[in-house]
């Protein structure tokens, strides 16, 4: 009798302690995803040496020393256009020698950084567009291209070679990845 209590005991306090972690992760989820959202309605800063600001046809210039930050994403330029339509913010296309830019995925360490000679964000879609001699590095990984569109929503990039210049990129094992000498089959 005892023994069937004791299992009985045993086996709410483990269901109760899976319960609890389910839970934990069910509650976890729309905070992952609010987090994320949230990044997109953070403010959007932008410094420069000179600004004009033309309210009527929705575009401000930026020329010399320029950064733009939101959230954790950064341009830096020598000049930048920034588009609005009804005071929220569709493109800034950035130019420079060169433009680069910086960015930390939710929930990651490493940043994704990179530089080009242009570069075009796309406020609404959360897309960064890089043109001419991109580099891109996310940790150790480096890709270079032509072209680079970085998605930062699904943290995805597609790279595209152009003018016969094929699209190059390394990537390196994570060291806790690797296998253990002398663990080998």
């Amino acid at each position: 009798m005892k023994a069937r209590l004791h299992d009985h005991i045993l086996h709410n306090i483990a269901m109760s302690r899976c319960t609890w972690l389910f839970l934990t992760v069910l509650l976890a989820m729309p905070l992952c995803a609010h987090a994320v959202e949230s990044e997109r309605r953070l403010p959007v800063n932008l410094r420069a040496d000179r600004i004009d600001v033309d309210q009527k046809g929705g575009i401000s210039l930026y020329r010399g020393h320029v950064v733009f930050s939101q959230g954790t994403l950064r341009l830096t330029a020598a000049r930048a256009e920034v588009q609005n339509r009804a005071n929220d913010i569709e493109t800034v296309t950035a130019e420079g020698k060169p433009v680069t830019f910086r960015h930390r995925p939710e929930g990651l360490a490493e940043f994704i950084e990179g530089e080009a000679g242009r570069a075009v964000y796309h406020a609404p879609t959360r897309r960064v567009d890089l043109y001419g001699e991109v580099q891109v590095k996310r940790g150790r990984d480096l890709f270079r291209s032509a072209v680079l569109h970085y998605d930062i929503e699904n943290q995805s990039m597609i790279a595209e070679s152009a003018n016969g210049r094929p699209v190059y990129a390394a990537l390196v094992p994570r060291a806790d990845k690797l296998p253990h000498p002398g663990n080998n089959p």
